[in-house]
């Protein structure tokens, strides 16, 4: 609960002036600060999922008991059990009636990945640099358009399946991994 009252008041003053750079001041008054680079990976960090939306939240759902002593506690649970079940779901109801109505919005937000305070992970990099994951590809240009570009070089020719574009990596021991262009 601690934390959470910690990342509420970081939250409060960088919300205190939507300038770009005033921004950047407050992410870096704060970038050795231990509990706020933990809610902030967990809020940006696009590998770290939950499978839980802001519509799902509204769902009532009862039966479990909350697995865990504080805020990150429930964090590991809902990365480890990413499936957004009914089971998940009453654990963050649990852990939402043990913190009250005033801090629920604002870990809800921090779970939904839906934490609106003007920054994206582009900004909090050029202050903690490399600190959250990017996930970058290219995007497509009509090869014919431009056919000048290609002589010379490789490039990749993919398909756009159910609105997402699909980025598969081989790695070296020989395992496949599947990436949308957001890093899921």
């Amino acid at each position: 609960m601690q934390t959470l009252i910690h990342f509420n008041n970081f939250v409060k003053e960088i919300n205190e002036n939507n300038g770009r750079l005033y921004k950047q001041s407050v992410l870096n008054k704060y970038k050795d600060d231990t509990i706020i680079q933990k809610y902030l990976q967990i809020a940006f960090d696009p590998y770290k999922i939950f499978g839980i939306s802001t519509r799902k939240l509204h769902k009532q759902v009862s039966g479990i008991a909350y697995p865990a002593d504080s805020v990150f506690d429930l964090f590991y649970w809902l990365e480890k059990h990413n499936t957004g079940t009914d089971e998940d779901l009453a654990v963050v109801a649990a852990c939402d009636t043990a913190l009250g109505p005033y801090y629920r919005d604002l870990l809800r937000a921090v779970v939904c990945k839906d934490l609106s305070i003007g920054i994206d992970a582009k900004t909090i990099n050029k202050v903690i640099p490399g600190f959250i994951p990017q996930f970058a590809c290219m995007l497509a240009e009509r090869y014919f358009e431009q056919p000048e570009r290609l002589e010379g070089t490789g490039f990749a020719i993919t398909t756009k399946l159910d609105g997402f574009h699909l980025i598969v990596y081989k790695n070296a021991d020989g395992s496949i991994e599947c990436y949308s262009r957001v890093g899921q």
